[in-house]
């Protein structure tokens, strides 16, 4: 009883955790960093923690990401820059203790994974509602600013905010598709399509390019999923016409996207005419990664060390262009900066870390893991998501709990197998 009622404790509380980083993510950093300690002093202080860093070693995709705090790590051996250098590992220190962290949850199963998830759907769709109504009342202005390439506020950057909102739209999906609800099915299941439809229109008012982008990419495979599993062609060929439709409709008649899509293709046109390049804002992406490629190529096997790299991107755009440089920028898409950082070897190893958890057991048949891995990928390509707490919050807490939730639907199997040896691990994890 006494092991009973610990672990029930422990279970709560790391449930607790995960709702106090989830909560953060959204409002506040100093919440996310007190769920994630809260997460890592549950492992740490378990007098199982033998038990469990054993768990952990066996799980190669677990192990994948950890390594990832070590990629950066080694870059340090190449920078001259300390300061910089202990700032950017910091910002990967929930590469290094997370993944060891989740192990120690005493379970994660389909109830707690994603009751978690319906929590943070709800909790998105709350903000966005808020948001809604503030960009109503202030219709004229708002819409105003989207024509000077600014966006709608939200909490913290716009980016983050835009990215947590997309995946909650695939997170409704999933959960309508599992038929998960907390007391009325019915009722419940209609709350999530209504909230799946809102998030889609929001996204569309809130207009940022990457959530947007994400947005398409994850409908776009989900949809496909839908048709491809259960051979609904009409179906899934009325969806397809009815998006298309729907943005051709959302860029006549929604102000703020109209205002941002001109905003965008004037600034394509004023960079390729270099003209003005100080006033653009895409201007200064385009530089960022044209100097992380240049320095990339420079140093191509072990990159100038990730403590260099902010001084190597300014010395850079000093040279080639003047009027962009500044302080603090660095490459604007991660898979540039880690190319520029720690070489091609870093990239390739960085690259195996996170699209190993995906290959491992065919985990892409699980249509949501996938579409958040859509995310992940399309989001390291143009944007350098892993250089603040909140973006590096929204790939490493996602990826794995989901991960743990696999680990679990693993148990479950290995159980099953024993008395049923028909049972696949692959046929139960994605179901």
């Amino acid at each position: 009883m006494k092991q009973l009622n610990e672990t029930t404790l422990r279970q709560y509380y790391c449930l607790l955790a995960c709702i106090v980083m989830l909560v953060g993510m959204v409002f506040s950093k100093v919440l996310l960093s007190i769920g994630m300690i809260g997460l890592v002093m549950n492992a740490v202080f378990d007098r199982r923690i033998g038990e469990h860093f054993r768990r952990f070693l066996a799980n190669p995709a677990l192990v994948g990401l950890t390594l990832i705090f070590f990629i950066f790590l080694l870059s340090g051996l190449n920078s001259t820059n300390t300061d910089w250098l202990i700032d950017r590992l910091r910002m990967r220190v929930p590469f290094l203790v997370l993944p060891f962290a989740v192990v120690a949850i005493p379970r994660l199963g389909r109830q707690e994974y994603f009751g978690l998830l319906y929590f943070f759907l709800l909790l998105i769709s709350g903000v966005c509602l808020c948001l809604m109504g503030w960009y109503l009342f202030h219709f004229r202005e708002l819409t105003a600013v989207y024509r000077l390439g600014q966006v709608l506020p939200t909490p913290g950057m716009h980016i983050h905010f835009s990215l947590m909102t997309a995946f909650s739209v695939a997170i409704a999906w999933e959960l309508i598709r599992q038929g998960f609800h907390w007391r009325n099915a019915r009722v419940e299941q209609v709350l999530q399509a209504g909230l799946l439809i809102f998030l889609i229109i929001f996204l569309h008012i809130l207009a940022v390019r990457s959530g947007l982008v994400v947005l398409y990419l994850m409908l776009l495979y989900l949809v496909a999923h839908f048709i491809l599993t259960g051979k609904r062609y009409r179906t899934g060929l009325a969806i397809v016409l009815l998006m298309a439709a729907g943005l051709i409709l959302a860029y006549q008649y929604v102000p703020t996207l109209r205002n941002k899509v001109d905003y965008t293709f004037y600034n394509l046109h004023m960079i390729r005419g270099k003209t003005n390049l100080s006033e653009l804002s895409d201007s200064y992406r385009v530089a960022n990664v044209e100097a992380g490629i240049a320095i990339g190529n420079a140093h191509p096997w072990t990159g100038v060390g990730i403590g260099d790299i902010r001084d190597e991107t300014e010395a850079y755009l000093l040279e080639h262009y003047p009027e962009l440089a500044g302080p603090g920028y660095m490459p604007q898409s991660q898979y540039v900066l880690t190319y520029a950082a720690t070489g091609i070897i870093g990239l390739l190893c960085f690259m195996l870390a996170t699209i190993y958890p995906l290959w491992r057991r065919q985990s892409w048949r699980w249509p949501l893991f996938t579409a958040f891995h859509l995310m992940s990928f399309s989001v390291f390509a143009f944007e350098q998501l892993l250089e603040t707490q909140v973006g590096t919050a929204i790939y490493i807490v996602f990826a794995v709990l989901s991960i743990r939730k696999l680990m679990e639907a693993d148990q479950a199997v290995a159980g099953t197998s024993r008395r049923n040896n028909n049972v696949s691990p692959t046929q139960f994890t994605i179901t």
